[in-house]
């Protein structure tokens, strides 16, 4: 009897846990994505480019995605058990609350495990492979977009046009450059021959040109100036294509637990601030574990809810993340000010949840009135009494 409840129970979670990472992990992806088709469109990068950038962004999302997706799941499935009577019955025949929290609880553990790889594991190694192929793409495109005797504008601030392409591709002949990165002056260089150069420590792509001059005009065209040079790097922008800065150095949500912990000790002996690299190290562990917590929170709260709309579930689920994510600025901006130890400002969020979540399980398994809830509750008769009057 027990595993056959606990089989229900599992599978009315289940596909609103499908739909509800669908829709958090598109919702997260919407940004990435609309920059991403500027690059198939405009910049010519290959589609299966643009799919290994999104697979390694992925775990940053699935960070949050999964934990949310579950509360939402959770709320909706004992919203509806609730409304439609079946936890009554279950409990008439001798169920309590507290065993049909084992389903939930097994998918918690299991959402815990697979955030916890995503945060630990793959989300510094996708930041950072992220990064390496932005720049691969980037120094591709440099070489394979310059065409002879044509004028190329792919490069943000400036027209490129070469006579010639020598040594495999990889010698230009004949170049022509009119740059306007600043709206003062236009400025057109000329050059016998030129490289595409790249520098991966500085994530840099750059037009070395040999034996050429600088013809500058002033705003008002009444000035005229010539730089002859032997020697001249012009950077190569791809507008959304290189954003990254620092170059190769590895940022803080790029590193690993152990590269932190060397990270922290290290700025700790030097005696600078290690607020940021402290605040990630700590994150990778609360985040996952939230997991935990919603999927307490989520049993009671459904079933005192009693959602009658389909979207219900998905509305409380965002009102919880967001108390969640404000408490969490909120304890990390006074940690950050020596209000608080940073430790407690991140974990306080989970630890006021898990109470709140063992609270009210304890509330409905009892069948005892939750004041929180019966407020809820006030405040939206109080509304509809009040739209029905308009």
């Amino acid at each position: 009897m027990k595993k056959t409840i606990t089989l229900y129970v599992f599978k009315e979670i289940i596909g609103p846990f499908s739909v509800g990472l669908l829709i958090f992990t598109f919702i997260f992806l919407t940004n990435s994505i609309l920059r991403l088709t500027e690059l198939v469109v405009n910049k010519g990068v290959r589609l299966i480019d643009i799919l290994k950038l999104i697979l390694f962004v992925m775990p940053s999302f699935l960070v949050f995605a999964i934990p949310m997706a579950l509360l939402m799941a959770a709320l909706t499935a004992f919203g509806r058990l609730s409304s439609d009577n079946e936890i009554t019955a279950m409990k008439a025949s001798g169920i309590s609350l507290y065993e049909l929290v084992t389903p939930i609880m097994i998918l918690s553990i299991i959402c815990y495990l697979l955030t916890s790889i995503m945060s630990i594991y793959a989300e510094p190694y996708g930041n950072h492979a992220y990064k390496k192929s932005i720049y691969n793409i980037a120094k591709t495109k440099a070489n394979i977009g310059i065409k002879e005797r044509i004028f190329n504008n792919d490069f943000e601030g400036l027209v490129l046009y070469v006579n010639e392409i020598a040594v495999k591709g990889k010698k230009l002949k004949g170049i022509l450059v009119s740059e306007r990165r600043k709206m003062e002056e236009v400025q057109t260089i000329v050059a016998k021959e030129g490289y595409i150069i790249s520098d991966p420590k500085s994530l840099n792509i750059a037009l070395r040109l040999i034996d050429g001059s600088i013809h500058r005009v002033g705003k008002e065209l009444n000035t005229y100036q010539r730089i002859a040079f032997s020697s001249y790097d012009i950077s190569l922008s791809l507008g959304t294509i290189i954003k990254e800065k620092g170059g190769f150095t590895k940022r803080y949500k790029e590193m690993s637990i152990d590269e932190l912990q060397r990270k922290i000790k290290n700025l700790k002996e030097k005696k600078k601030k290690y607020f940021h690299p402290l605040r990630i190290l700590y994150e990778k562990f609360s985040f996952p574990f939230a997991c935990l917590v919603f999927g307490l929170l989520a049993v009671p709260l459904g079933i005192q809810s009693k959602p009658s709309g389909k979207f219900l579930g998905f509305i409380v689920s965002l009102g919880v993340i967001l108390t969640y994510y404000v408490l969490l600025t909120g304890g990390e901006i006074m940690a950050k000010n020596g209000k608080m130890p940073l430790f407690i400002a991140v974990w306080a969020p989970n630890f006021l949840f898990g109470i709140l979540g063992l609270y009210m399980l304890y509330k409905t398994a009892n069948e005892l009135p939750v004041k929180l809830v019966l407020w809820i509750k006030g405040l939206r008769s109080r509304g509809e009494v009040k739209n029905g009057n308009l």
